[in-house]
């Protein structure tokens, strides 16, 4: 449970997380996994933030 300061409600409610996971290549030909958590109000439902994390996959030539 997340409590976090929702500026339509004008209070501190609690929040509904979504993941959302998905792989990404850069130019250097690294692979990484990027996770991205969406914060949004559980009264009013309104978007408050969203955070990514990005690790990095190692792969090993077999």
């Amino acid at each position: 449970m997340v409590n976090e300061y929702c500026p339509k409600c004008h209070a501190l409610e609690i929040m509904n997380v979504n993941t959302v996971e998905r792989n990404e290549e850069d130019e250097k030909g690294n692979f990484f996994k990027i996770i991205t958590n969406s914060y949004n109000c559980n009264t009013c439902n309104t978007f408050v933030r969203s955070e990514d994390q990005k690790i990095q996959i190692e792969y090993k030539e077999a």
